[in-house]
């Protein structure tokens, strides 16, 4: 419907009462959703960073290392085996075996009476070692105690006719080395010829 701009609004309602005005403004647009900044931001990705390792730090344990001298070479150790006693049974001279047993305390540094005795009477065997019977081992005279009663038990009145006869007998016996059978030769030819001379022995055996 058309008004006419003469007349006033009222005039113009009172004739014709089907018309409407409206003097209410026009709603104003309803603003359009704007993307909320949560929405709108971008994930940033989060990148884990290592901090550089300092080439001095890295060079610290080889410049460590090479500064360490090397290992000293250590000088090879050499055990000797000493030399230890023959055991005696009275088949030979029990003058020879105090000789040598004499020798082996020197090597080995038994000087004490003790010492020399305690390791004596580990090397008597058979009728020699039934000497110790007779002997208190625990006294101060044992050592030389234990040599007279094997010079009273071998001591021959007869020994260089005794040794004679026993170097004419002497066989190797089946456990025993030739060197070993050597020695035995040799001391029972001191005892039965004990005025010859070294020369002479070894001419003889």
């Amino acid at each position: 419907m058309y008004y006419n701009l003469g007349e006033s609004i009222v005039e113009q309602v009172l004739r014709d009462p089907t018309s409407t005005l409206s003097t209410s403004q026009p709603a104003a647009a309803e603003p359009s959703a704007l993307p909320t900044v949560a929405s709108t931001a971008k994930q940033e990705p989060v990148v884990a960073t290592t901090a550089p390792v300092s080439s001095a730090s890295s060079a610290a344990p080889s410049a460590a290392t090479s500064a360490v001298p090397p290992a000293a070479t250590l000088a090879p150790i050499v055990f000797k085996q000493l030399q230890q006693p023959r055991t005696y049974n009275g088949s030979t001279s029990w003058k020879d075996y105090r000789a040598h047993f004499d020798r082996v305390c020197k090597v080995k540094g038994w000087t004490t009476a003790q010492v020399k005795t305690q390791n004596l009477t580990l090397y008597l065997e058979g009728p020699a070692a039934d000497v110790l019977k007779d002997v208190d081992d625990l006294a101060p005279t044992a050592y030389e105690d234990i040599w007279t009663q094997l010079g009273h038990r071998f001591g021959y009145t007869d020994a260089p006719r005794d040794a004679m006869r026993r170097f004419d007998s002497c066989r190797q016996q089946d456990n025993e080395s030739l060197q070993e059978f050597e020695q035995a030769l040799r001391l029972l030819h001191r005892e039965a010829w004990p005025t010859k001379t070294p020369e002479q022995r070894d001419s003889e055996l």
